[in-house]
């Protein structure tokens, strides 16, 4: 078990394949909590995951493009996250969400 990090960016950029985050609840807004392509991918029967501590206890408020680019994401669980799009569209993710 790692130490808290002050960033979702910072505690991605820390992470390795197979590697759980979870994060305290909480509101996470601006660039350094986006989820754009900054989650490791995972392998397989080795998943990245990314949980809330709660589920719906998670709001992020910024980007949230992790499947697009000129990296693919796989092998990764995020669970348990509300995520508000810049169009202020709610999606809240309770269920298993997988990229393989």
């Amino acid at each position: 078990q790692g130490s808290p990090c002050l960033t979702l960016q910072y505690a991605f950029s820390q992470m390795v394949s197979n590697d759980v985050l979870i994060i305290a609840d909480g509101l996470y807004a601006g660039a350094v909590n986006d989820l754009n392509n900054n989650i490791k991918n995972g392998s397989n029967g080795a998943y990245t995951i990314i949980r809330a501590q709660n589920d719906g206890g998670v709001i992020i408020t910024s980007a949230f493009d992790i499947g697009s680019g000129s990296t693919p994401k796989s092998h990764i669980e995020i669970i348990g996250l509300s995520i508000i799009s810049i169009e202020g569209k709610s999606i809240l993710l309770i269920f298993i969400f997988i990229l393989i």
